[in-house]
């Protein structure tokens, strides 16, 4: 019977235009009933109750409204049922865009970890209903923090929201794709079976990065790891999410760019290292560790130059724990930077002790591996080599510090700066694994550096061929044009060391000349070597 005349605002239509019509024509069709069973119930004191439907405009589009009715039928001046509403449309949808953000990555518009862990559970429940495969992937970039350092967060951006893109184009549309955070990237795959398995999917994947990506005026290559969870019988969710993320660290640890399928022993493994890192700490804490020297010798007489100091740990009850189980583990979760420190001052004492045994004229350097973790902590390094030379009183020259390339590759100014106050305390500098990474010359004219390690690979595929032997070469003259000292690494065999000799590597390491040795091995090693004194000098 009465109509307010906003609702010419709201919905466009005249009060009179409407005076005739019923309310339900208002309604959209699948909101008809509950309005209609709202306005039978209608009481005078239903203020408190407001319902959501969509009402129509005059221009044929739905508005989302709100609503509370009153029955005032027993009201004299009213005699009847009190519709009101107000448009709800922007707040619906700021409530939709709220849900959206809670549920989405906002960087790549992919579901988010809590929506596609809530799929994953839909999912296994369908999949134990119904008998049907389900697999879930974890696709982890590798070397993504690289892209950030070098090129800047900006363009570490760009390259997830191209990544994801590809992921949505090599997947069906049936499967979802989400980023968890970071640089990790998860697939749900539903029915999966045929070509539409997770290891297709995680072929399809790799497939798909395989194109360079175009980034800040960059070429990039980019590869991924993968881990594949196969949903077997009584699997729970939180085990095929737990499953999948071990695979990927499997793939991962095993040289990157390629898929592994979560297997049993993996979570073995990954208990294993859960106990390996509880029985580090303790180690450190306990001085179970201790350290091991392998020599670096002059290729053209074989006597001993210097020696790199590694870590070697025995267990009182696991034995002998090779480095390459906890050395790992120590990079992960930062006891490496205690490590690191105890393996320094270790060094120089060691140094100090030869330095003081030894003649002048045939000094031993130690050389020590710093880590990439080390670095991202400015300063650290250079104050752990200070308090190292200072408690031992090693002579600076008599430390050779080795990093990776990885670490040139960090924030380059803040690097290069710590490294130009290590050579002024007067330690040397050494690329350890150079040809593995990324081998750029210009790192090397960049940086104070006074060796250069070249990684084993090298030395192994000397016998393949003359390319192999021309890029060695190309090395050592890279070394003297630079004034840099070449090291080839992992010399094993008599027909390596040849070739080396032939092309002027002046310094090498490796089985073929000694394992590491402990302190007393390797002073029985230098003591073979000293030249014997005449005993009419002694007279003398």
């Amino acid at each position: 019977r009465y109509v307010t005349p906003v609702i010419e605002r709201m919905l466009g239509y005249a009060s009179e235009a409407v005076l005739d019509m019923s309310v339900l024509d208002l309604i959209h069709p699948d909101d008809r009933d509950g309005v209609a069973q709202m306005l039978r119930e209608a009481s005078a004191d239903d203020g408190d109750r407001a319902d959501r439907w969509r009402a129509r405009h005059r221009e044929g589009s739905w508005i989302d409204v709100e609503s509370v009715s009153f029955d005032l039928n027993d009201d004299k001046s009213v005699r009847g049922t009190v519709l009101t509403i107000r448009d709800v449309g922007d707040r619906v949808k700021m409530e939709d865009q709220l849900r959206h953000q809670a549920f989405h990555d906002s960087l790549t518009g992919l579901p988010n970890r809590s929506l596609f862990e809530d799929r994953v559970r839909h999912a296994v429940a369908r999949a134990r209903r119904h008998g049907r495969g389900l697999a879930v992937l974890f696709v982890d970039l590798d070397d993504f923090k690289t892209v950030n350092d070098s090129l800047g967060h900006a363009a570490g951006d760009d390259l997830l929201r191209q990544v994801a893109e590809r992921l949505d184009e090599c997947t069906r549309t049936s499967d979802t794709v989400a980023r968890l955070g970071g640089d990790e990237f998860a697939i749900l795959v539903e029915e999966s079976s045929g070509p539409d398995s997770g290891e297709d999917v995680a072929n399809r994947v790799h497939c798909a990065l395989e194109t360079t990506f175009a980034i800040a005026e960059h070429e990039l290559f980019v590869h991924a790891s993968i881990g594949i969870a196969l949903a077997e019988h009584g699997a729970t969710t939180e085990e095929m999410l737990r499953n999948a993320d071990m695979a990927m660290y499997s793939a991962k640890s095993m040289g990157k760019g390629r898929s592994e399928t979560f297997r049993p022993t993996m979570y073995m493994a990954a208990q294993r290292r859960l106990q390996l890192t509880s029985e580090l700490r303790r180690a450190l804490r306990d001085g179970e560790l201790s350290v091991n020297y392998q020599p670096l010798v002059n290729l053209e007489n074989q006597q001993v130059l210097g020696v790199e100091a590694l870590a070697r740990w025995e267990h009182p009850e696991m034995g002998s724990i090779p480095p390459q189980d906890f050395i790992p583990i120590a990079e992960e979760t930062g006891l490496i930077i205690e490590l690191g420190a105890w393996i320094l001052i270790e060094a120089c004492k060691q140094a100090r002790r030869w330095q003081e045994s030894r003649p002048a004229e045939r000094p031993v350097y130690v050389s020590v591996n710093v880590s990439a973790r080390q670095f991202r902590q400015p300063g650290t390094v250079v104050e752990q080599v200070a308090a190292a030379l200072r408690e031992s009183g090693a002579d600076p020259s008599m430390l050779v510090l080795e990093i990776t390339e990885s670490v040139l590759m960090q924030d380059r100014v803040a690097v290069s700066k710590e490294l130009s106050e290590l050579q002024n305390v007067g330690v040397r500098l050494a690329i350890d694994d150079f040809g593995t990474g990324y081998s750029a010359l210009s790192y090397l004219r960049e940086f104070p550096i006074d060796m250069v390690k070249m990684d084993q690979s090298f030395v192994d595929d000397l016998s393949q061929g003359a390319g192999d032997a021309a890029l060695v070469r190309s090395v050592v003259e890279l070394g003297e044009a630079l004034d840099m000292q070449i090291v080839a690494e992992g010399i094993e065999r008599q027909d390596q060391l040849d070739s080396l000799s032939g092309l002027q590597c002046s310094v090498g390491q490796g089985y073929f000349f000694s394992r590491p040795l402990n302190e007393d091995g390797i002073g029985a090693l230098l003591d073979a070597q000293a030249p014997r004194r005449d005993p009419s000098d002694a007279a003398a």
